[in-house]
């Protein structure tokens, strides 16, 4: 991100939200807490760098049936940063199907600057830049 409006950190994961840690006892609650802690430290990375976006290219949750809870988690994060745009690609852990998290995510509703990129559609991003996604749909 090198200081320009429209840039663009060309590939961020946010740890697959809803990821169970069973295996690590009382420290579960924790781990699960710093997945979404870490999508505020990219919000202000961000704002701190003038990047006008974030892509998440692909597992933005850990599977593909996240509780409603788990749903709003990363978006209620993400609304602390209106003035940069996220842009959310369907990976492996959650891939777009019909009837799937994605449809379920948009019945919900997103905050304005969110984009759910579900469809191969050229994105404007700015005056030099665009995003050409490749969700996955298996």
């Amino acid at each position: 991100m090198g200081g320009r409006a429209d840039a663009v950190d060309p590939h961020c994961r946010l740890a697959e939200i809803g990821k169970v840690f069973k295996q690590f006892g009382d420290k579960e609650d924790s781990l699960r807490q710093a997945r979404l802690t870490a999508i505020e430290s990219i919000g202000r990375l961000a704002v701190q760098e003038s990047a006008g976006h974030v892509l998440v290219a692909g597992d933005v949750f850990d599977n593909e049936m996240p509780t409603e809870v788990t749903l709003r988690a990363p978006l209620e994060r993400i609304k602390l940063f209106p003035q940069v745009k996220w842009h959310f690609l369907p990976g492996n852990h959650d891939p777009h199907r019909p009837q799937g998290l994605w449809e379920r995510l948009t019945r919900l509703g997103v905050p304005a600057n969110v984009h759910l990129h579900l469809e191969p559609t050229l994105f404007t991003l700015g005056s030099d830049a665009v995003l050409l996604p490749a969700p996955l749909t298996r």
